[in-house]
């Protein structure tokens, strides 16, 4: 009999052995290597994530005249002097005369407007503004071309007012109408 129960008490042993100690042991290295598999999967993931990146850059290197474009609509920095020589050119090529510039500035300020619901949205999200305030002489039709030009110019600009000087200056028999301005150019 003490045979069997020293056989008994090494089963029961062992048994209490691998609940208490391999058990654990194997838990943890299951685990270990379902954490290995998962991280394995997000590699893959990543990889076929950046390849896709690639791809779509070598892609979009095709379209640089597009990117062009957009870039010169909102370009990264305020750019005062070619906003303010497009204008004249404009004024100029519509057979308008730049009278002055009467105010110039940059709000860095977000642009919103209300929906219909009431709601304020964002019309530019992150976009800064430059306000340009000037006068031009010229005749109605060289006034609508100039807006004209303004709205088919690939730089977002937006005309906040037009308005009519009261005061039409008589030199010399010249009795063409003044107008006043005040414009907003967007930028990043």
């Amino acid at each position: 009999m003490p045979r069997l129960a020293t056989i008994i008490i090494c089963i029961i042993i062992s048994t209490v052995l691998v609940f208490f100690l391999l058990w654990p042991q194997y838990q943890k290295f299951s685990d270990a290597r379902w954490q290995v598999k998962e991280k394995q999967t997000e590699r893959d993931n990543q990889e076929e994530y950046f390849n896709q990146i690639g791809s779509l850059s070598k892609e979009l290197e095709g379209y640089k005249e597009q990117k062009e474009k957009i870039a010169s609509a909102l370009p990264s920095s305020p750019d005062a002097p070619d906003l303010l020589n497009f204008l004249a050119n404009a004024i100029l090529k519509n057979g308008m005369n730049l009278e002055k510039i009467t105010s110039f500035s940059s709000d860095q300020s977000k642009k919103t407007t209300k929906t219909a619901s009431g709601k304020e949205e964002s019309v530019f999200s992150g976009a800064k503004e430059i306000i340009v305030e000037f006068d031009v002489k010229g005749e109605y039709e060289n006034l609508k071309n100039f807006i004209s030009t303004l709205e088919e110019s690939a730089r977002i600009i937006e005309v906040e007012s037009i308005s009519l000087n009261k005061k039409l200056k008589q030199v010399e028999g010249d009795s063409t109408p003044s107008f006043s301005f005040k414009i907003k150019a967007y930028y990043y």
